[in-house]
Formats: structure tokens, sequence, C-alpha cells
């Protein structure tokens, strides 16, 4: 379920007693300000996490051996604005 109003979107979501409680936890200990923030944190991370074919610096350059480059602040332009979700 979610409210369609504003540019942010309300949704409901069911979380069992421990995840809960270490989420709470994390907000105790100044990580995060809410558990709204805390949330889309860990959901922004979670579907980031596949869009990249590689997990380590190895396999970043495995990848990106034989392509061809551009400038470095460009690259780095195009993937800032891939994260921003």
């Amino acid at each position: 379920m979610y409210y369609n109003g504003g540019s942010m979107k309300v949704v409901s979501v069911r979380l069992d007693e421990k995840l809960l409680k270490e989420a709470l936890k994390r907000i105790d200990e100044g990580e995060f300000n809410n558990l709204s923030e805390l949330i889309r944190e860990a959901l922004r991370t979670f579907l980031s996490r596949d869009r990249y074919s590689w997990r380590d610096r190895a396999e970043l350059r495995k990848y990106l051996r034989g392509r061809k480059f551009t400038k470095s602040g460009e690259l780095i332009k195009s993937i800032r604005e891939e994260d921003e979700l």
C-alpha cells in the first residue's frame, strides 16, 4: 500500500521483531535519524548492488579491460547520475 501524494510516497512494511530491533538500535546509536531514513538507504544500497557487474576492484578492472575510456570526470559524473535514485 502506498500514498500517492507529494514527491515522497508512504508505504507500509511488515518487519519481524528481530529486524526491527536491529534497525532501532542503529537509530539509537545515531547512524540514522529515523526508520524511514534507514529503510531508504537500505533500499538504495540493495537496488544499486545489482546494477554493476563487479563486486571488487579486480572484477572492475576485468570489466574495464578493452573498453574505450572517457575522461575520468565524465565517468564519475555518469556513475553519480546513475546512483541518484
